[in-house]
């Protein structure tokens, strides 16, 4: 055993943190920001209860309310398909389909994906929601 290992550290110590944009596919960071922040402070989105629309809040704040799950050109697209994937998979794990946000996420994706000039108010819906799932697939 290392060192650090009996000091009770990690071995390898991963900090992850959001990717600092300037813009996301033409639309300038500042702007989808803005859009999280009007969604965050709004209703919980479908399937999210309390608690999980509390945590996904800290969450932000914990990252100065900088999207999650994008980068320059869009969607982040190993870790949206990672979570995707856990979400749809959750049902292996014992866990229900339903008591997650997969309809309002699959629109939010889709509106992204069908059109060549998203929006900041598309890519902060579509960023919320992959958070708020992300934080109710944990919290499960």
């Amino acid at each position: 055993m290392s060192e650090t290992a009996r000091a009770g550290r990690p071995e390898n110590p991963q900090t992850w943190a959001p990717e600092r944009l300037s813009s996301v596919n033409g639309v300038p960071a500042t702007e989808i920001e803005a859009q999280v922040k009007t969604r965050l402070a709004g209703a919980r989105p479908p399937k999210i209860d309390d608690e999980q629309w509390g945590h996904t809040r800290r969450l932000y704040k914990t990252y100065g309310d900088n999207p999650l799950w994008l980068s320059a050109d869009g969607l982040h697209k190993t870790r949206t398909k990672a979570l995707t994937d856990a979400i749809l998979g959750a049902n292996v794990d014992g866990m229900r389909l339903d008591d997650y946000p997969i309809g309002a996420l699959a629109q939010a994706i889709a509106a992204l994906k069908q059109t060549k000039t998203p929006t900041a108010d598309q890519f902060a819906t579509a960023d919320v929601l992959l958070t708020a799932a992300y934080v109710a697939l944990g919290e499960d």
